[in-house]
């Protein structure tokens, strides 16, 4: 009798050893593939949101709002009369943005910002800088997510 109480008792312990190793094996994959996957997807991020700003704190005649040293109204407003989905695409990113002032915008067209605000997202970032607008030190907040 005490032989077939070893038996289940060593059947038990096999199992048991069985899904302990299937966890550790899943937890191993599990942890090898996701930093990277998510260590990309902030970098791809970081880089556009870097991008987008420095193009926009730029004198580009298409889509920098600078004048001077200081950003131009009217130049805001073209940029916002092009619509999210083809400044999405001039960007050439896939990732979704918004920016804004840290001051509203005195030039009434534009609201709050230009793009799309963040609602729902996986990953978000936000891209700070610092210019002048209207003889003021204001900073220009980009927001990118996906």
């Amino acid at each position: 009798m005490e032989g077939k109480k070893a038996q289940a008792w060593g059947f038990d312990l096999m199992i048991a050893l069985s899904m302990f190793m299937f966890g550790i094996i899943v937890f191993y994959l599990y942890s090898l593939n996701y930093p990277s996957e998510s260590k990309e997807k902030f970098e791809s991020l970081q880089y556009d949101g870097n991008y987008i700003g420095d193009v926009l704190l730029s004198e580009d005649p298409n889509f920098g709002v600078l004048s001077g040293n200081e950003i131009d109204a009217s130049k805001l407003d073209r940029l916002n009369s092009m619509g999210y989905d083809y400044l999405r695409s001039s960007f050439n990113t896939r990732n979704e943005f918004y920016f804004n002032l840290s001051v509203d915008f005195s030039y009434p067209p534009l609201g709050k910002g230009i793009g799309q605000e963040p609602i729902i997202y996986e990953n978000l970032i936000k891209v700070s800088r610092f210019s002048y607008y209207h003889n003021k030190t204001v900073v220009l907040n980009i927001y990118m997510w996906n």
